[in-house]
């Protein structure tokens, strides 16, 4: 090895060897490995791994507060930012049939306001659209009022949402998965277009139709 006075500047005397950017890790016992498969060149991470269901990165904690955790934190710390900006993008990217590295999904965060004391945020889930076009099917945006949010679910006209179980509003249940009416008493209703079919089992309804009686009168 290579020792300066206040670093070390070559480790290939200690039995150290690999290529640029490996990262080195303890053996436990006194020597060191240079990991090929984890790389760093000052910006990008890499961990690299051939074996079932790896590589696996844990942030673990050990503390039993209840409102604190481990956190992943994407910070843009930029001189400015501004309205829809991105603030972080977690992507799944695989290979198509032609073998070509395609991205399938990703979640971003984004600046929906960013006006002092207004400040509101986006959160999207996309999806490869039929087309490798990348699509929100979830957006999750701030409201135009003090906690309130507003939810987009599916992407054009034509997109299908399924609800495996009952479709609540509020604290009441309000179609069931069968689409029917869960709500037995529907008041106010104000119009219901017209009805072509059915047996009506209920009292009788009231028209807004006058009854008029005709007189006659017979001279004879």
């Amino acid at each position: 090895a290579t020792i300066h006075a206040n670093n070390i500047t070559d480790l290939h005397g200690a039995g150290v060897d690999g290529s640029a950017n490996q990262l080195l890790t303890d053996d436990g016992d006194g020597s060191v490995t240079s990991e090929s498969a984890l790389t760093f060149d000052g910006s990008n991470l890499s961990i690299v791994s051939a074996s079932e269901a790896e590589p696996v990165l844990t942030l673990k904690a050990t503390h039993t507060t209840i409102n604190r955790s481990g956190e992943l934190q994407f910070l843009k710390d930029a001189a400015d930012t501004e309205d829809n900006e991105r603030l972080g993008l977690i992507t799944f990217y695989g290979e198509d049939e032609g073998n070509n590295n395609t991205k399938f999904a990703h979640i971003q965060g984004k600046i929906a306001e960013s006006d002092e004391s207004n400040e509101g945020g986006k959160l999207e889930f996309a999806v490869a659209s039929h087309d490798a076009g990348m699509a929100a099917g979830l957006t999750i945006v701030d409201g135009d009022a003090n906690d309130e949010v507003d939810v987009t679910v599916g992407n054009g006209a034509a997109s299908v949402t399924t609800i495996a179980g009952t479709l609540t509003m509020g604290s009441t249940a309000a179609l069931t998965n069968a689409g029917l009416v869960a709500v037995a008493n529907q008041s106010s209703i104000t119009g219901l277009g017209t009805i072509t079919s059915g047996t009506w089992q209920g009292t009788a309804i009231a028209t807004d139709q006058q009854k008029h009686l005709a007189h006659f009168c017979f001279k004879g």
